[in-house]
């Protein structure tokens, strides 16, 4: 392929190919992974306080439980908000690595003989630069914190689970699994999608 290069290989080692091509946006994407794992961890706080809630309801129905509530809500607010952060931070990662590697790209384009050009042709060119830089974007745009939600939300569940009931977390693998392949599967037909 046109853009790799020794150099670049042997100053990104790695076992993921991926991380190697999206380097100059790596601290975005983890600090925005560790955004959306934080309002996961949020949104089952609001799951938390909701079933004190109702909890102290029942146990005192004629008080309002005012401090679960106000948690609830808190929860919900800081869900939103650290959800929002993430995406908006994956998306600008996402668009400051197209910029850079269109540049890289262009760098080597330049370097390349004009019939070497030729025998590539446009067409290979052109795909290149727009069609898989944009895969790129809509990897590191939507699916990062995506990936994250999927992963940590049933561990901190099962863990949740087992911290209140040991006898009950051995059912969140069983309800991980559906919703673990519905995930991946989704985030391949909007790569292809986007590939298109």
């Amino acid at each position: 392929m046109i853009f790799h290069s020794s150099d670049y290989e042997k100053k990104t080692p790695g076992r993921f190919p991926l991380w190697r091509v999206i380097i100059s946006v790596r601290g975005k994407i983890i600090f925005s992974m560790t955004l959306s794992g934080l309002a996961a961890l949020a949104s089952l706080g609001a799951l938390l306080f909701l079933a004190g809630s109702l909890r102290q309801l029942q146990d005192t129905p004629a008080v309002m439980p005012l401090y679960p509530l106000i948690g609830m809500i808190g929860c919900v607010v800081l869900t939103f908000v650290l959800r929002l952060q993430a995406f908006n931070l994956s998306h600008y990662a996402a668009f400051c690595l197209e910029k850079v590697l269109r540049g890289e790209l262009a760098c080597k384009l330049v370097k390349l003989s004009l019939g070497e050009l030729q025998w590539m042709g446009s067409g290979v060119l052109v795909k290149v630069i727009q069609d898989d830089v944009k895969s790129l974007h809509i990897f590191v745009a939507d699916n990062t914190p995506l990936y994250v939600l999927a992963v940590l939300i049933p561990l901190a569940t099962m863990a949740l689970l087992f911290s209140l009931d040991w006898r009950c977390w051995f059912l969140v693998p069983w309800c991980w699994c559906w919703p673990g392949v519905a995930t991946v599967k989704c985030s391949n037909v909007i790569t292809r999608r986007g590939s298109k």
